[in-house]
């Protein structure tokens, strides 16, 4: 039931954008049947409006997705880069930033890594939720496994290296760690000047 009720939701949803998308490129057409061949330069920005037009979902759910990937790193903290990033994707998890399994690597601007720095153990107090919410590594548990972050299986295969800097962070002293939603882990390694951030299968 669940399941039909997400494509009810997913079919809507398209044809709502197919009729939003109608009116323009409508409007457009009449303009260009009004110009002459000669206007080249009015045909040609009808042609760049349209393309525009047609590019403009995927630049707007690409700044949406990369909005609610940096919603996993801590404020203050301040990102340069998502260095790397890969997820397993489920039919309940649909939209921008949905997903079952994850492993991000983000690595943070010299400026917001050096303040990391300088707070020293009073780093986990002055991020979000505070000293409570922060915990020192290392975490109990957390034993390296092959090529993948231990608690991401099969379903996510990390490339080679990847997860070496994370699992060091996760075994030594000097890194806070922070539990969230789903059994997810955020990672603020200020040696390194990168946030981690782990969601279990």
């Amino acid at each position: 039931m669940f399941v039909i009720v997400m494509i009810g939701f997913a079919a809507l949803g398209v044809f709502l954008l197919l009729a939003a998308f109608s009116v323009p490129f409508l409007l457009l057409w009449r303009i260009w049947r009004w110009t002459r061949p000669g206007q080249l330069v009015v045909r040609s920005l009808i042609v760049v409006t349209a393309v525009g037009i047609m590019a403009s979902p995927y630049f707007a759910y690409t700044a949406l997705d990369r909005r609610f990937v940096l919603l996993h790193v801590p404020k203050p903290l301040d990102v340069a880069e998502i260095e790397y990033r890969i997820e397993s994707d489920w039919i309940g998890a649909l939209g921008p930033g949905g997903n079952e399994t994850a492993f991000i690597v983000y690595r943070l601007t010299d400026e917001s890594a050096d303040w990391a720095r300088k707070q020293g153990d009073a780093l986990g107090q002055k991020l979000n939720g505070g000293g409570s919410a922060w915990l020192d590594t290392p975490m109990r548990g957390w034993e390296p496994a092959g090529n993948s972050v231990p608690i991401i299986w099969a379903d996510v295969p990390v490339e080679d290296g990847r997860d070496d800097d994370a699992n060091r962070a996760m075994t030594s002293p000097g890194s806070l760690y922070a539990l969230g939603q789903g059994g997810s882990i955020t990672i603020v390694d200020p040696a390194l000047g990168k946030v981690y951030f782990v969601v279990p299968w």
